[in-house]
């Protein structure tokens, strides 16, 4: 059985609002794009994305995409020459083990031990991922611990 959370915590919770998601469309593609290339210019990111869009983006419109993105600290930049080099700070598993453990944050503040509780209740009803679970638990998981 579920233990209830705290009430109080729970009303505070509800005055926050929800994050959205890390990325948006572009800033994926602009990702992928970093991903694939390792780094790449503004420009070069434009030019790539073009190739495959019927409507072409600006240059302002994917610095103005990189800038966020590196506001997210998912990307960073040096200049080089007369342009500025960008790349990607984080792989693709590491922003989405960082999306995922923001969700888990804000279901956790909002809903406290509830939320724990529901998690691993949802954990123990597949075999493979209970198991998992008590390797990274027991600081034995596969990647070398927690």
């Amino acid at each position: 059985m579920v233990r209830e959370p705290d009430r109080g915590a729970l009303t505070r919770a509800h005055a926050r609002v929800p994050t959205s998601d890390p990325l948006g469309p572009l800033q994926l593609e602009v990702m992928k794009g970093l991903w694939s290339r390792h780094s790449a210019t503004a420009v070069e990111i434009t030019r790539g994305l073009n190739a495959r869009r019927l409507e072409p983006l600006s240059n302002k419109t994917i610095l103005t995409c990189l800038t966020r993105l590196e506001a997210k600290g998912l990307v960073s930049h040096a200049r080089e020459r007369r342009d500025y080099l960008f790349w990607p700070t984080k792989s693709a598993d590491e922003v989405s083990a960082w999306y995922v453990g923001g969700r888990f944050r804000e279901l956790i503040d909002r809903f406290g031990d509830l939320a724990v509780a529901v998690f691993v209740e949802q954990v123990c009803e597949d075999p493979i991922r209970y198991q998992f679970l008590q390797q990274l638990v027991e600081g034995n998981d596969e990647r070398g611990g927690p």
